[in-house]
Formats: structure tokens, sequence, C-alpha cells
């Protein structure tokens, strides 16, 4: 809208009230003063607000003044917000951003203060508990630190009972005490760094003691190596020594002392053994070692026989036919003494004494010998 001289009415009012104080006012310095009030323009502040005001009053607001020809009521001005902005990583080093809009600091997923500054408010010192001049959860998500529990604190921070470099929180924990396996004083006797509690560790012998643990301390023998205490395995003769660790001349997993230890050839070893080992001969296999049969494949086997006290070679067929006293196949009369039957009848293994191995070389040698 304008009027007279062309000029727009908001102008032209000005100019008459300017034109007014001057007449009413005599006073020059009034009239410079009330002049300069009315030189206002455009007044930018940081909230993003204009206002129509004098330079002096927008510099008291922290204000950007745009000069007295502009005005916020034409409408024609968009003034920015601005202020500080705080970023969650740094960017070249720098945490702190001034004069950001809100929309471009939220690009970089900082947090917006309007009207603030980094000199006047600076922003928060980030979490950083290594130290490393990078926020804890930069240092996670850029992939610096682990962060296995995904409790936002790297790994390095979290408490490691063991020194492992796992923290406490991700290690395995059997009981859940919340106290690692391997930071556990209730005992882990066998080594393995699980709690004994954690196990179903076998107690054969009901000491309270698991078995491992029993052999590991000591208080009990494995002769064998089987993790099993010895008290604890078979024992065919009861005489404390585990069957696994008996002698077992033929290897069939029966201790010697547990099998029938004929010895017809009184050589200290059963006749199964002697076969075994190839100490005998048994040519027809009847499990009987050849010196202690009559004949193999029809040929006679001779020894010596006492026939009183004279030595006699002949079969034990022969012997015991005379009434002799047989001794052994392959035994010459030579190497042979023959007592007076009188003296010691019965002692068939000529050590003096009638007994019980005297018993066991007649049930060796009764019968016949195919």
């Amino acid at each position: 809208m304008s009027g007279r001289w062309g000029l727009p009415l908001h102008t032209r009012l000005t100019m008459w009230l300017v034109a007014t104080w001057c007449v009413l006012s005599p006073a020059h310095a009034e009239v410079e003063q009330d002049a300069q009030a009315l030189a206002a323009g455009a007044c930018c502040l940081c909230t993003g607000a204009c206002l129509d005001t004098t330079p002096e009053t927008c510099a008291n607001f922290g204000g950007d003044y745009l000069g007295s020809d502009q005005f916020c009521w034409q409408g024609e001005i968009d003034c920015i917000t601005n202020g500080r902005c705080c970023l969650p990583c740094p960017i070249d080093g720098v945490l702190c951003l001034d004069s950001m809009t809100i929309s471009g600091c939220l690009a970089f997923g900082g947090s917006w203060s309007s009207c603030e500054s980094c000199a006047s408010d600076p922003c928060p010192p980030p979490t950083d508990c290594n130290l490393n001049g990078i926020p804890d959860d930069c240092d996670i998500e850029e992939g610096v630190s682990e962060d296995c529990d995904a409790n936002g604190i790297p790994d390095e921070c979290d408490p490691d009972c063991d020194g492992d470099g796992t923290p406490d929180n991700c290690e395995g924990d059997c009981n859940g005490d919340g106290i690692p396996d391997g930071c556990e004083t209730s005992g882990d006797c066998n080594l393995n760094s699980i709690p004994d509690s954690c196990e179903n560790l076998l107690d054969c012998n009901l000491n309270g003691n698991p078995d491992e643990c029993d052999i590991i301390e000591g208080f009990s023998n494995d002769c064998d190596g089987n993790s099993v205490p010895d008290e604890c395995d078979p024992d065919c003769d009861l005489d404390g020594v585990s069957d696994p660790c008996e002698a077992d001349c033929d290897a069939d997993g029966i201790p010697d002392d547990c099998q029938p230890s004929l010895d017809c050839n009184e050589n200290g070893i059963p006749d199964r053994c002697d076969l075994q080992d190839l100490t005998s001969e048994d040519c027809n296999f009847n499990g009987v070692p050849d010196e202690c049969c009559e004949t193999c494949d029809g040929d006679p086997l001779l020894g010596a026989c006492c026939i009183g006290q004279i030595c006699v070679p002949t079969t034990i067929t022969g012997c015991g036919q005379a009434g002799g006293l047989w001794s052994v196949v392959g035994r010459e009369c030579a190497d042979f003494q023959c007592l007076p039957q009188d003296d010691c009848f019965g002692d068939l293994t000529e050590d003096g004494v009638v007994d019980f191995n005297d018993l066991v070389r007649l049930i060796a040698n009764w019968g016949v010998c195919p």
C-alpha cells in the first residue's frame, strides 16, 4: 500500500513521527536518541525466533542483527536455529561442534542443545574406561573393543578374576553362583577347571572323595591306570592286589592264582603257561605238556622211575605197573636219585615232604595220556 510521494505506509508513518518529534522537542540530543530508537531492524535469535529491535537490544539477546532495512513483520526472513552438538563418537578427534542445526546434529547421531556453545557449555565427558581417548560406546561400535555380555562396557574393563582376557560374565559358571568356574574355591581335585560340585564323579569306595581325586591325592592306588582305585577293581583271590595287576601267564584275563595251577613238569610254571609261551610242546593238543605224557603220535615218552632204590627209564604207565615212583618225562636216571620208598612214601616231588604238591603231581598224571 502506498500513498503520497509513492512511499510505503510504514515508511511514511516513520517519517511523520520523526518530523512531529522534531517539531515538538527543541532538544537536539533527544531528537537524535529517539531517531536511533526508531532505526530498528530484524534480529535473528539463536532459538530461531525473529525480533524487530535495535542493534543494541539484538546484541544483548545474543542475536544476529540483519539491518534496519529488513523487518520480521515482512515475513521474508527465515532465522536458523543454532546450538551446540555433542557427538557420540569423535569426528577428526572432536566431540563437540558449534553452530549446528538440530537436523545436522541428529544426522551425526549427536545430542543437540539450542543457544549453547562448546566453550560455554562443553559436552559431558564420555565414559572411557580404557583411557584410549575414544568413548566406550564407540570402541564397541567400531570393533576396537569386544563386549561379550552386551553390557555397554568394553570387555577389558569388566571384572576378570582369572586374568585370562575373558570377562567373568562370559566365563562358565556351572553352579550359577556368580563366580566363574576357574575362580571357584570349592575344590577341583582333578584340576580340569570344573568345580567338583558340578561334576558327576564316581566314588566307588564311598569315602566321600571322587575316585579320580583318591588316585591323584594318593589315597588310592591304581596299578593298571584305569582311573579306578585298586580296591574297587576285581580281586579274585582277595589278596589286596587287583586282578589286572596280578600275573596272568596266558593273558586270558584271569590271574594265575585264580586258575588251576597244575605243574606236571615241576618247573614252577603252570602247564597252561608252559604251553602258552612255548616252554613246553603239546604234540597232540591235549593240554598236557609232552614231557608229562607217555607217548605222542605213538612214540613212547620216557622218564626216570624209581623201583625201590633202583632207577629205571620207562613210561609213566610202566612205572605205575611196576609199583615204582615216577618222576617226569625226559628226566634221566643219571640225574635222579631214588630214595628208599619206606623212608618217605608218597613224596612224589622228592622234596622230603608229602604235601599238596605231591597231590597235584598225582592228579596231573592221572589216567593214560593218549
